[in-house]
């Protein structure tokens, strides 16, 4: 009986410890929310890591003299900057027809960048250095199918400091626009015996100081070199900026740059006239 009496005993402190314990956190519970009400955020409305971070650390503008290799990278790798730098309605021409692309039905473009290098054609050294130039104001990229002749180009205008996207030309390769060279640069990049027979021989080449990054190495190659250092040439397409580069269809020589994509890679490769055709006679591989 007396245990009982012990264990009823127990019962009822247990129940009335509870009791006080949840009235204490029943009066206390309050005075803590009137305190931080000020500051509380519903959960939905919280920001995600990354959100505060990009609010917190502003993304920096477009230099005033925005270099057009590096926008045009980013251009093509990121989606959301390509549709924030593309004007819309975009104009799109298909030979004869127009048409316009609003930004809900825009379809984002990798340009050339589904591969580690562009090209571009040049006729004279010298406009190597209009590839660095800050001062163009229009700019266009097109790419071409060394087989169909077909081309796209994209236009580009640099507005308030900013690269802009303003129209897209789809047609067949205009007469002119150094068309008998890249009808020849097809035949080139896909027959090795057309390709060694339009080589001179013994062949220019010059390549960095693998001693000094500041200074080449001038020198000549024969054919069985030329085989072993060649790079890998597009086979079915090619792409060209316009700078501003004179096309001159009479012109004697042709310079095709080959350009890597953040990858240090760059070799060069040196036309003139020979009769009705080309012939390659000089290879620059300036890779770092």
């Amino acid at each position: 009986m007396r245990r009982f009496a012990i264990y009823i005993l127990s019962v009822l402190l247990f129940f009335s410890c509870d009791s006080k314990k949840k009235e204490k956190e029943s009066t206390t519970t309050p005075s803590v929310i009137e305190e931080v009400d000020t500051v509380v955020v519903p959960v939905d409305t919280i920001p995600e890591k990354e959100d505060i971070y990009d609010e917190l650390i502003p993304k920096p503008a477009p230099p005033k003299n925005e270099n057009f290799g590096d926008f045009i990278i980013a251009f093509a790798f990121d989606e959301e900057q390509q549709i924030d730098r593309t004007l819309f309605p975009l104009y799109y021409y298909d030979e004869d027809s127009t048409y316009t692309i609003d930004k809900e039905c825009f379809q984002t473009d990798t340009l050339f960048f589904d591969r580690s290098y562009y090209t571009i054609i040049l006729d004279e050294e010298g406009e190597l250095d209009m590839l660095e130039d800050t001062v163009h104001t229009s700019i266009q990229m097109e790419w071409i199918n060394l087989k169909t002749l077909e081309a796209r180009k994209y236009y580009f205008q640099r507005l308030s400091g900013r690269w802009m996207l303003e129209a897209i030309n789809q047609r067949v390769f205009e007469l002119g626009m150094n068309r008998d060279f890249v009808e020849f640069f097809y035949k080139f990049t896909n027959d090795s015996l057309f390709q060694l027979k339009h080589t001179h021989i013994p062949l220019e080449f010059v390549t960095t100081d693998p001693d000094d990054d500041f200074s080449v190495i001038q020198a000549t190659i024969d054919e069985d070199q030329w085989l072993a250092f060649r790079p890998i040439l597009p086979k079915e397409r090619i792409t060209n900026i316009y700078y501003g580069q004179k096309i001159d269809q009479r012109s004697g020589h042709k310079i095709v740059q080959l350009k890597g994509i953040a990858n240090g890679f760059e070799n060069t490769l040196f036309f003139r006239r020979k009769g009705k055709s080309w012939q390659l006679y000089k290879f620059e591989d300036t890779s770092n």
